[in-house]
């Protein structure tokens, strides 16, 4: 299934719409819009060219002279989009865990 987040950016970018307003129509920042269309195959950025060409992201980030995090922004999802909709199998049972440990729920 596809997150309702990542559907309502397909289709506002379909629309020719930039994401900067893309982000401020759905309300989320505009790192996460780019990081969808990138995901998706929407776009191609610099950052997602080079990891296609096999450098890592300490690679990119020296070769952009950009910090990782920045070039991280910019690259495709690797395990699924934080807070989805439609969750992994993996977050879920990170869910529960975190559950477990809650700090409010311990008396």
């Amino acid at each position: 299934m596809i997150d309702i987040t990542v559907q309502s950016v397909l289709r506002l970018w379909e629309q020719d719409l930039s994401q900067k307003e893309i982000a401020r129509r759905i309300n989320i920042s505009e790192q996460k819009v780019c990081k969808i269309l990138v995901t998706a195959g929407a776009i191609e950025t610099e950052e997602s060219k080079l990891l296609k060409a096999g450098l890592t992201v300490k690679q990119i980030a020296e070769k952009l002279e950009k910090s990782e995090k920045a070039v991280i922004c910019r690259l495709p999802y690797e395990k699924g989009i934080y807070n989805a909709e439609y969750p992994t199998r993996n977050a879920l049972k990170i869910r529960k865990c975190r559950e477990k440990f809650d700090i409010n729920k311990i008396k």
